[in-house]
C-alpha cells in the first residue's frame, strides 16, 4: 500500500503530504530513502552498461571498432559516476594531451576522480605522471610518492617497485 502511495505521489496523483498523513512521517521517510537508493542502484546499473559497451567499441569485441563511439560512451559513464569510465577518459585525454596541457589537465582531474574512487591503474598511473612531470605541472616527487602509496598498499606490484626507488 505504501509504496502504491509513492507511486502516485510520483505520478502527481496524490501529493506527499497526504502519504505522510496516512501512513505516517517515519514510514515516509524509509519509502523515499528506499526510492533514492533504487535510483542509485539504477544509475550505477546505467553507468556500467555504458561503460561496457564503450569497452567493446574500444576493443571491437562483437562490434566493429569504433574508437570515436567508445570515447563518447566512456565519457557518458564517467560524468555519471563510473570510476573505470573515468579512467579510460583520463588516460585518453593525456594520451593527446602531450602536445597541450589543458587536455592533459582534463586527463589528469578524471584520473583523480577514478583514483580517489580506489582505482588502482589510475592511482599508479598518477604517480608516474606526476613523477615525470608530464604537461607541465611541477608539482613531482612528493604527489608522485603519495600516489604510489595508495596504489601499493592495494597490492600493486609496480608501485610497490617505484616506492623502492625513494
Amino acid at each position: 500500500k505504501s509504496t502504491e502511495l509513492l507511486f502516485e505521489a510520483r505520478n502527481e496523483e496524490i501529493d506527499l503530504i497526504e502519504i505522510r498523513n496516512i501512513i505516517g512521517e517515519d514510514a515516509l521517510d524509509v519509502l523515499i530513502e528506499d526510492e533514492l537508493e533504487q535510483e542509485s542502484k539504477e544509475s550505477d546499473y546505467e553507468s556500467y552498461i555504458l561503460y561496457d559497451q564503450g569497452k567493446r567499441y574500444a576493443e571491437g569485441v562483437g562490434v566493429k571498432q569504433n574508437l570515436a563511439k567508445a570515447r563518447k560512451l566512456f565519457r557518458k559513464a564517467a560524468k555519471q559516476g563510473n570510476a573505470q569510465a573515468q579512467y579510460e577518459i583520463g588516460i585518453a585525454y593525456i594520451d593527446i594531451g602531450y602536445v597541450d596541457s589543458k587536455t592533459t589537465e582534463k586527463g589528469l582531474d578524471w584520473l583523480e576522480k577514478a583514483a580517489e574512487q580506489g582505482i588502482v591503474e589510475a592511482q599508479y598511473r598518477l604517480g608516474k605522471y606526476y613523477q615525470k612531470d608530464i604537461g607541465g605541472f611541477c608539482l613531482g616527487e612528493p604527489i608522485a610518492v603519495g600516489w604510489f602509496k595508495k596504489a601499493a598498499e592495494q597490492g600493486f606490484a609496480e608501485a610497490q617497485l617505484e616506492l623502492g626507488m625513494y
